[in-house]
């Protein structure tokens, strides 16, 4: 019992020592993460001498951080190529004078990011929210629509950036995508109807032949952001929107990134063909570009959904294709429609 009684008060020193240490508040992540976290928020008090003040957990491997002077957001990368290339992508943005995006902070030892328990860590700048962004809202869909051709905007000169950031290879990734999908077909046939699932893969087909078919476009290439969903676009509270997470940024021309933002938008507007309409630059895109005008036709969220729902990556991914299989034969009117009234 007495050496029962020692190791307790032994490890009730080592809690009061960590809050000593960090100045942690009791409700903190920090107080009830794991192993790892704690090592991580250790070493940014020991060594980089932040003063701590609060620590939540926005989700895995993302932070929010607060000392007694700022605040600041911490994350947590796989590879340090995809670091790397956030870093500067944000180095070139800010050259650009495009300031909708977070900035990098360096740590001690001069870089901008550790290595810590076969993870790489990076802190941004924390953008105070004024509320979360829905493409719901057709204020939202414009602001977003606008922010990423000033996104476009600043690929004057991509030299720097060529050295670090990946080509696009969407055609390439959508025929992966599609020969998972296929082979996951009998238990999504199962699951959603032949017909549906049988009709959305040659519908997919058809759209990557037409895609491999086409000529590259002679404009020249940009920046691209390569996930363009609602979460990665903020409301601050400042009253401007901004754009965040460039892990999946790729160099390429402008249409990748407005046929993502077009999949995106369109389940949120009901497929409604007189909001797309009204919205800015896409509308001209239909009638005068078509690598966009084809690959628009391709569904490449439904394959996504899919495979994430197999695969068990998405608690979310049941629903979503649970939604676009029922929305299926709207898509395909809505295609048609929107084609026959550009012409």
């Amino acid at each position: 019992m007495a050496i029962i009684k020692l190791l307790k008060e032994k490890e009730q020193k080592k809690i009061l020592t960590v809050q000593t240490i960090t100045k942690m508040k009791n409700k903190n992540y920090l107080m009830r993460g794991d192993l790892n976290s704690n090592r991580l928020f250790f070493y940014l008090t020991k060594v980089e001498k932040l003063q701590i003040n609060h620590v939540d957990k926005i989700k895995e491997n993302l932070f929010k951080v607060k000392t007694f002077d700022t605040t600041f957001i911490l994350k947590g990368f796989k590879d340090e190529l995809t670091v790397r290339m956030n870093v500067a992508i944000s180095q070139h943005l800010q050259q650009e004078r495009f300031f909708q995006c977070v900035s990098y902070y360096k740590f001690v030892n001069g870089n901008y990011y550790i290595e810590l328990d076969n993870m790489f860590w990076a802190m941004t700048t924390y953008i105070p929210q004024r509320r979360n962004v829905s493409f719901t809202y057709k204020r939202d869909r414009e602001a977003g629509l606008m922010l990423l051709k000033a996104l476009h905007d600043t690929s004057k000169d991509l030299s720097l950036l060529k050295q670090i950031v990946p080509t696009e290879r969407n055609v390439e990734n959508w025929l992966i995508r599609l020969r998972r999908f296929e082979q996951n077909g009998a238990l999504l046939i199962e699951l959603f109807g032949e017909h549906t699932i049988k009709d959305i893969v040659s519908y997919s087909k058809q759209s990557l032949l037409a895609l491999q078919q086409l000529p590259l476009p002679e404009e020249k290439q940009v920046l691209l952001h390569g996930d363009v969903a609602s979460h990665n676009f903020l409301k601050g509270k400042d009253e401007q929107f901004y754009i965040i997470d460039f892990d999946l940024a790729s160099i390429g021309h402008k249409e990748w990134d407005y046929v993502q933002f077009t999949n995106r938008i369109l389940p949120s507007i009901g497929w409604d063909e007189k909001k797309f309409l009204q919205m800015p630059i896409l509308p001209n895109l239909l009638k005068s570009n078509q690598l966009f005008r084809v690959a628009i036709t391709f569904p490449m969220d439904i394959l996504r959904e899919g495979n994430k729902f197999i695969n068990g990556q998405s608690i979310y991914a049941a629903h979503f294709l649970s939604y676009y299989a029922k929305t299926w034969q709207l898509r395909k009117k809505f295609l048609t429609n929107i084609i026959k009234v550009i012409k």
